[in-house]
């Protein structure tokens, strides 16, 4: 039904907030971090989970200076992003279908390819411009974490991204479009969206060379009608 389904994501998206709350607190406690109270934590949980990337803090993320607190919230923002309906089915009925998934498919690759891009861009900028900024580690983190917030529309930072190149600024440019997965709390176009004007885009390239061929587009197994397609161009 529903209302009992409509409580069971807005109990599944409390539970995350109230979960990485609890994260975020305890990590400040252990490791000494003084900026991560528990209104702190509150907060970041509120605008990770929301993918909302507001702060208690002018320099975001890095007021905590410290990469488990880094590490948490691309985590949290990695789940955010992510279709809830596949929250509710692995929390609820103990089916783990997200990698049966297509969106879920495609948003995962999409995550590590970004990841790979933007390491090697920040690693050729530093080899052409003779310098070494930051650490192999720092690199990678960096890299894991601005395409996890680009991606999912947050907006959290940990660095200056503006000098990383314009190879890079295109990157994230094009993601602040795109966004995470349909039924999540991302903005963006959605994945789903792209995915079906991509296969539409396949379909017709093979219909100039097949002309009498039939190629429907498919999500997963099922396949999808003329009027959503259009609908979907046509929001493109």
């Amino acid at each position: 039904r529903v209302k009992q389904t409509a409580k069971y994501l807005w109990g599944i998206y409390l539970g995350l907030i109230l979960l990485e709350t609890i994260v975020l607190y305890v990590e400040g406690k252990i490791l000494g971090i003084p900026k991560m109270e528990l209104f702190d934590a509150l907060c970041h949980s509120f605008c990770t989970i929301a993918t909302a990337g507001f702060s208690t803090y002018q320099n975001s993320i890095a007021a905590f200076d410290s990469s488990v607190v880094t590490w948490t919230i691309i985590f949290f923002m990695f789940l955010s992003a992510i279709n809830f309906t596949l929250h509710f089915l692995f929390i609820i009925k103990g089916n783990f279908d997200y990698f049966k998934n297509s969106e879920f498919k495609v948003y995962a690759s999409l995550m590590l390819m970004v990841s790979l891009m933007f390491f090697f861009n920040i690693y050729r900028l530093e080899i052409f411009n003779n310098g070494n900024f930051m650490t192999i580690y720092e690199k990678l983190e960096n890299s894991v974490f601005y395409a996890v917030s680009f991606l999912t529309t947050t907006g959290f930072t940990t660095t200056n991204y503006l000098d990383w190149g314009n190879a890079n600024l295109i990157i994230i440019f094009i993601l602040l479009f795109v966004g995470g997965c349909a039924g999540s709390t991302t903005g963006g176009i959605k994945l789903i969206r792209t995915l079906l004007v991509l296969k539409y885009l396949r379909s017709i390239i093979k219909k100039l060379i097949h002309p009498n061929g039939v190629y429907p587009i498919r999500i997963g197994k099922k396949e999808i009608s003329d009027n959503i397609i259009n609908s979907v161009l046509g929001f493109y």
